[in-house]
């Protein structure tokens, strides 16, 4: 890479954008994109213009106007010159950001990797309040629909960061044929969106150049396998003694309440369909509990 070439990104790093922010207020190195990087974000933004193999893009890294590290993403025209710096918006704080800032997902090991669409500060915030959604929709009583319900005892507790199908807005973006798999149509049409775990997350380092990883665990979930066991066991006393959306008021009740729900026609056809394993087995064997 020659000095003008370099000098002129920099200025085009420079520029202020559409928030009158500077990508890069000071420069410290200018590097070529490698073809990793430049394949996840050509995936992920699509209209950029981005080469997958990160021929017409060079990186600019250095300093904001307010001294945090950053980088800059600069696509390069027909004739190799700087043309834009290629940036995105974060979908939590509406910011006009650089590429760096937003964290990396994939949800299989091995998957491909995909770019969030909020920055780590605005995920940092929504892990935060995920498991409290997560709680609220798999406690609701009595169930919204029973065969959702099966999907999630089957999948056992959640404490990971994950993400919803056709919720709008996603920060962990699907496809709509990956959403299909994560939904479930109840018996008067409304559709239940079921959770998808993240497997791996990872934000790249403009000073290390290397990808550091995130904390997936979600604030307040349990934090080993001993405490998800008896949170489990909580959940599954807490639906199984107040299926009706009340306490059951005798010993009665409690038996009805489970025969209604490890019998509904709904739950057993989509343990059926999934097949037996282990939350499965433990939601059978807990029962409920009189309010004391």
């Amino acid at each position: 890479m020659n000095d003008s070439l370099k000098t002129a990104a920099i200025a085009t790093a420079a520029e202020p954008n559409d928030d009158d922010e500077a990508p890069v207020a000071t420069a410290r190195t200018v590097y070529q994109l490698s073809s990793s990087r430049a394949a996840t974000y050509a995936s992920s933004y699509p209209n950029s213009g981005l080469a997958a193999d990160g021929s017409n893009a060079v990186c600019v890294a250095g300093t904001d106007a307010y001294g945090e590290e950053t980088e800059a993403v600069v696509l390069l025209n027909a004739a190799g010159e700087p043309d834009k710096v290629i940036q995105a918006t974060d979908a939590i704080m509406m910011e006009t950001t650089n590429l760096c800032a937003f964290p990396e997902f994939r949800f299989e090991e091995g998957g491909q990797w995909r770019m969030c669409t909020g920055g780590a500060t605005s995920i940092g915030s929504y892990r935060g309040m995920k498991f409290k959604l997560y709680e609220q929709s798999i406690k609701a009583c009595p169930p919204p629909c029973m065969a959702g319900l099966a999907r999630m005892i089957h999948a056992g507790p959640v404490t990971k960061l994950y993400e919803n199908a056709d919720v709008g807005s996603q920060i962990f973006p699907m496809t709509k044929e990956e959403m299909s798999k994560f939904q479930h149509t109840r018996p008067d049409g409304k559709v239940v969106n079921l959770p998808r775990v993240v497997q791996a997350l990872r934000l790249f380092n403009p000073v290390s150049g290397e990808y550091e990883p995130l904390e997936l665990r979600l604030d307040n979930a349990p934090m080993n396998d001993e405490a998800e066991l008896l949170w489990f066991d909580q959940l599954t006393e807490h639906l199984k003694s107040n299926l009706h959306g009340a306490p059951a008021s005798d010993n009665d009740m409690l038996e009805f309440y489970e025969k209604e729900l490890l019998e509904s026609d709904q739950f057993v056809h989509q343990v059926v369909q999934m097949g037996e394993n282990s939350w499965i087995q433990r939601f059978r064997e807990v029962k409920g509990k009189l309010k004391q």
